[in-house]
């Protein structure tokens, strides 16, 4: 698609005045096999900022015209109706950008009451959006206060790890073939190994047979051929349940469908996997007070923030603290395998960054750590090895710090030599 961005300016001069369509006609995108949908975005003026130019002239307000008067109005009823429009009409998906003050003539705070009016305005329909926040600088002092303000927090951009200590393998996959309900292979002869104290991460474009690897390994999918080990015992027909027990803890893509019961108390799903356990239960005998004293402690150490503690149903709690719950529990059982997938999607930069370090922590421990994610900084980030996945094959492995993130790019889009 050609650009076709409005031209912009970095004084305080308004440089477009009609909200468009961009690209005028809709590109064509397809997103692995079968997946095909048509994008474009609109660009719109948004509401008048203070301190702007350009909306009035020595003759008074400056006219417009719109498609949606048949006569000239002036630029700010112009901004305003066009804006509410596009959230209203035009919007599926939200991106508020912002700017730190890095850049331009007119200081961030002035920005900060149209887009705190934008924000209002898709929460109100219920649409999702993104902050998107321009730096001339991302990494400096201004971006850093207002992620910090956003988050309530210091935030740590950049994940901090020592070099990995390794130890024995702890999981051995060889020659995995998966099929599909339609008894199509989505996974194709993958072979690859962990080692503890390593995290190992499959990168890959959606749908290419990443999260069919995981899920196989945890035992929710039937291996069609090959063999799964963990500490070199053959896992490769056990149940769910015989693989917790032998060790491995399993962070899922669908936090709510697979990860959590909806249904039930935030005690219930942080005690599911002990349940059955003492000092859980003794001769078929639940013991409550053992469950709340449990829950307790990991809402406290993992900041699981819920308004009625362990009573509190988990269907009124945020995503990002199902999320917390989720990786609490499976951290807590110290497995030798630990498998996140998907483990930061949807959630804010405090909680991306307390994941990120809890997943280093797991490997600081020991346990060999399998990270599925579809984003790139996320891998190159946190992998001390990167298993690349294209089409249900493992194009590559290699060690993080001898790929680059183009490298590993050009290897999702199904370039064998990058």
């Amino acid at each position: 698609a050609l650009d076709e961005m409005p031209q912009s300016g970095s004084g305080r001069t308004v440089m477009t005045a009609e909200p468009k369509f961009i690209p005028a006609e809709a590109v064509n995108i397809r997103v692995g096999d079968g997946v095909e949908m048509r994008v474009r975005l609109v660009d719109c003026v948004g509401y008048m900022v203070e301190g702007a130019q350009g909306f009035a002239d020595e003759n008074g307000p400056r006219m417009v015209d719109t498609p949606w008067f048949d006569h000239p109005v002036s630029f700010e009823e112009a901004a305003e109706t066009g804006t509410a429009k596009v959230i209203d009409e035009h919007s599926t998906i939200g991106v508020v950008v912002l700017t730190d003050g890095s850049f331009g003539d007119i200081p961030a705070e002035a920005y900060e009451p149209a887009a705190q009016r934008v924000v209002e305005d898709l929460q109100e329909l219920g649409k999702p959006f993104v902050i998107v926040v321009n730096s001339a600088d991302p990494e400096g002092e201004p971006a850093q206060e207002m992620a910090d303000l956003m988050v309530g927090r210091a935030v740590q951009f950049n994940a901090e790890k020592k070099e990995a200590e390794l130890r024995d393998t702890v999981l051995e996959v060889e020659h995995m073939t998966v099929l599909n309900q339609d008894r199509f292979p989505v996974v194709k002869d993958v072979s690859f190994r962990i080692r503890g104290g390593e995290i190992f991460a499959i990168a890959g474009v959606s749908g290419n047979g990443q999260v069919e690897v995981a899920d196989a390994i945890y035992g929710m999918l039937p291996v069609h051929e090959g063999t799964v080990k963990l500490n070199g015992k053959d896992l490769t027909g056990a149940p769910v349940r015989s693989r917790t027990l032998e060790g491995i803890a399993y962070i899922p893509e669908d936090r709510q469908v697979m990860g959590v019961f909806m249904d039930m108390t935030l005690m219930e799903n942080l005690c599911i996997r002990r349940y059955y356990r003492e000092p859980f239960s003794k001769k078929g005998i639940m013991k409550r007070g053992e469950f709340s004293a449990y829950a307790d402690r990991l809402i406290d150490e993992y900041d699981v923030r819920c308004g009625q503690g362990g009573r509190t149903p988990l269907r009124s709690m945020s995503g990002g603290n199902q999320q917390k719950a989720i990786i609490a529990r499976e951290i807590e059982e110290h497995a030798a395998l630990c498998i996140f997938v998907q483990p930061t999607r949807g959630l804010d930069i405090g909680a991306i960054e307390n994941i990120h370090r809890q997943i280093i922590e797991e490997r600081d421990r020991g346990a060999a750590v399998l990270l599925v994610s579809l984003e790139l900084d996320e891998i190159m980030q946190l992998a001390d090895t990167i298993g690349i996945i294209y089409n249900g094959e493992l194009l590559k492995v290699a060690e993080a710090r001898t790929m680059t993130s183009l490298d590993v790019g050009k290897y999702m889009m199904g370039v064998k030599e990058a």
